[in-house]
């Protein structure tokens, strides 16, 4: 039978069907051949660099008094002035959410009106607006064309890009109008203002949590049901959620899609390789609103709230003794279990965990697995090399 392939009308690049060809040339649609010779920022057509060159060649006469941001026109100055006003004047009459501008408004209401007829040719997820299909391809294409001019980190949208902003001007525009302290994001301060929130009407009536509506508490009833429908066809674990299923499978497959482009480490969900970004960049955006401790992740400034307001809502159905880890908690049901099946054969020392026996096994064999990339010293434990890079990120940012 006479093999068919599918060649690539633009770099010549060979396929075996016509699907694969479809994805790639996606690619190439995406590509900004034209250049502003100002901010070098690129375009797919000529008309869009037309138009931008405008921002470069018309004066700004509009200046914002608080922020100093200027615009072209009156209009989009007014626009900018509902960002500090707090104003939303365009009201959507399907859900009620209510929109700054009217633009914004419209793009809203599509999302209850309209079909999501834009299918991603990667992963045949769809969406109702072909900019969010864009935006989305970027994930897969790697393109990331809105750079940071301080630290030359590269985002997919342009909003991302100005949030990231305000870890270099410590710019904190979202301010709490209970006690007036400020932060860089939104849901940072919507995360504070539940520290204000006497009244959480939606109890558990197994655990005692409370929580601020009803979706937070059905989402938390999950875990004492223990039901988990999402079944893995490998190896039968179940699942509370399908996401979680979904990133399990990996596990069987070995797929690591998802790849750092500073030290070429692997993950194998976008959200480990986001974070693990922010050990390169030395970002920690989430920040205590008691003591301005900052962290990786939301999880890990969660974890550390609860040392401030004396939650501990992990507790041991052993001993009753309670932790604001579930981590910690896993550790502490090692003292009450007689069971320890890993031996070491060298020195006969008993381990409840195959992986506190690994751990333990590299003081004989000396082996050292984790190695840092900046000077090439190595550990026995991951947790030691994380603790060791911040030496590093400490060093490179004194010397700044």
């Amino acid at each position: 039978m006479l093999e068919v392939f599918f060649p690539c009308e633009i770099c010549g690049k060979v396929f075996a069907n016509k699907k694969y060809l479809r994805c790639h040339e996606q690619i190439h649609s995406l590509e900004k051949k034209y250049k502003c010779n100002v901010c070098e920022k690129a375009f797919r057509r000529n008309e869009h660099l037309k138009k931008h060159n405008m921002i470069h060649e018309q004066e700004n006469p509009h200046v914002c008094k608080l922020c100093n941001r200027s615009f072209r026109t009156r209009f989009s100055f007014g626009i900018h002035w509902r960002t500090h006003t707090k104003e939303k004047p365009y009201v959507c009459d399907m859900c009620g959410k209510s929109f700054g501008d009217r633009s914004s408004m419209r793009r809203h209401h599509i999302l209850h009106t309209k079909e999501k007829s834009y299918i991603c040719f990667f992963c045949n997820k769809s969406f109702a607006l072909k900019s969010y299909l864009n935006v989305h391809i970027r994930t897969h294409t790697q393109e990331k064309p809105y750079v940071c001019k301080v630290c030359k980190k590269g985002f997919i949208t342009k909003a991302a890009l100005d949030i990231h902003y305000r870890v270099h001007t410590k710019e904190k525009p979202f301010a709490c109008n209970v006690c007036d302290k400020t932060f860089s994001k939104r849901s940072n301060l919507n995360i504070h203002y539940t520290s204000h929130l006497k009244i959480r009407s939606h109890v558990c009536e197994i655990c005692g949590l409370t929580f601020k509506n009803k979706y937070s508490l059905n989402k938390h009833l999950s875990v004492h049901s223990q039901e988990r429908p999402h079944k893995c066809n490998e190896c039968g674990k179940g699942f509370i959620r399908k996401s979680y299923l979904k990133q399990h499978v990996l596990i069987h497959t070995q797929k690591r899609p998802y790849s750092c482009e500073i030290c070429r480490k692997a993950f194998r969900c976008k959200s480990n390789l986001k974070t693990h970004s922010r050990t390169h960049t030395a970002e920690k955006p989430y920040e205590c609103d008691v003591c301005a401790k900052s962290f990786l992740t939301k999880t890990y400034l969660k974890d550390h709230y609860r040392i401030h307001i004396q939650e501990k809502p992990f507790v041991c159905d052993v001993c009753c003794k309670a932790f604001t880890q579930r981590g910690t908690l896993n550790t502490h049901y090692e003292i009450h279990s007689d069971i320890k099946p890993f031996e070491c054969d060298v020195c006969n020392k008993t381990f409840s965990t195959s992986g506190n026996f690994k751990c333990h096994f590299r003081i004989h064999s000396k082996e050292k697995p984790y190695v840092c990339d900046i000077c090439c010293k190595a550990f026995t434990q991951k947790g030691n090399l994380n603790y060791h890079y911040r030496l590093h990120l400490k060093a490179q940012s004194s010397n700044l």
